[in-house]
């Protein structure tokens, strides 16, 4: 009986991975302190960012 052949894995396989939560996101807060980051870098675009109140 022959035996079966056998096939390589995918190259793409190891790019592929369930996605993992590492916990709750709050956006709003993480688009404010970005916003601030940029601010204080005196970035010439900052007011195209949105303008969201920091929430704690």
């Amino acid at each position: 009986m022959p035996r079966s052949a056998r096939r390589s894995p995918s190259p793409t396989k190891p790019l592929i991975r369930p996605p993992v939560r590492i916990g709750s996101l709050n956006a709003a807060r993480l688009v404010a302190e970005l916003r601030v980051l940029h601010e204080e870098a005196e970035d010439p675009d900052v007011a195209r960012m949105p303008a969201v109140a920091m929430v704690e």
